[in-house]
């Protein structure tokens, strides 16, 4: 074995080939693990028992952000107001 390996290296004629060949082999095989890695941790996050909380609350807000996008500047301006009026009754209530 010790042999063989000596002889990829200090062959006379593929001195310059095969390390840089080895080398790009073994770039290869770590970008392949972190990959498998990435993939894994994609699906277990994907398969995540909250994960369907999670899009169901991200998609109510991108819903919501557009009905706000929708109202005039009064109408914005008239919910801050009910919405701030709201938070003072609720915090006599308490």
């Amino acid at each position: 074995m010790q042999k063989a390996v000596v002889g990829l290296f200090f062959k006379n004629t593929d001195f310059n080939i095969i390390p840089k060949a080895l080398n790009q082999w073994k770039e290869w095989v770590k970008s392949r693990k972190l990959a498998k890695e990435n993939a894994r941790l994609i699906l277990n996050c994907l398969n995540h028992p909250l994960a369907i909380y999670f899009k169901k609350w991200k998609y109510e807000k991108a819903d919501s952000e557009k009905v706000l996008d929708r109202l005039s500047k009064k109408q914005l301006i008239d919910k801050i107001v009910a919405d701030e009026n709201l938070i003072g009754s609720s915090k006599s209530r308490i």
